[in-house]
């Protein structure tokens, strides 16, 4: 019997980018999205730079416990959203090697980057496919040429202020529902 009751909560490009446990199931589809995805997910973020709450979309989370080494651990599974998160990650990872690579920033900005890169880089992300590995790699070097022009403040903006809802489900047969 599942005790725990599903829930949704709003938040943070940082808080959700943050979360500990984080994976994508091996069922997942490869990474597919495509430069025009990637394109508008940054002119999406440099437009709306000023709009506290812009909302980018809904992440499907399993909550799923399970019992190693009789210990029970329990994972992030991100069953609808991985597109979205791993995008979002390669963003990360471009604009702290853009912020570490200039003196235009503010110390608080670099830092900001950094804690967030650091909390990223304990979780591994396996993709495996040809097709996946081939995207992110042309994704990653398109982000890096498209985020020259953000400022300290389009930066703070998109990591605090933007969010995601993410629906935390107990049940996986809950995540085709949506």
């Amino acid at each position: 019997i599942q005790t725990t009751e599903n829930k949704a909560e709003i938040v943070s490009i940082a808080h959700f980018l943050s979360m500990p446990m984080v994976r994508i199931p091996e069922y997942q589809r490869p990474y597919k999205w495509e430069e025009k995805n990637v394109v508008q997910l940054i002119e999406d973020i440099f437009f709306f730079r000023h709009q506290n709450g812009y909302r980018f979309g809904t992440i499907v989370i399993h909550v799923n416990e399970l019992n190693e080494n009789n210990q029970k651990v329990v994972y992030n599974d991100i069953v609808d959203g991985q597109q979205r998160y791993t995008t979002l990650r390669l963003l990360i990872y471009a604009l702290h090697q853009l912020v570490n690579r200039s003196n235009k920033f503010q110390t608080s900005t670099i830092v900001l980057l950094n804690e967030l890169k650091t909390k990223l880089d304990a979780i591994d992300l396996n993709y495996k496919t040809k097709s996946s590995i081939e995207n992110i790699h042309r994704n990653y070097q398109l982000i890096k040429r498209s985020v020259q022009h953000f400022d300290d403040e389009t930066i703070f903006n998109f990591i605090q202020k933007f969010e995601v809802v993410i629906f935390y489900i107990h049940d996986i047969t809950e995540a085709f529902q949506f």
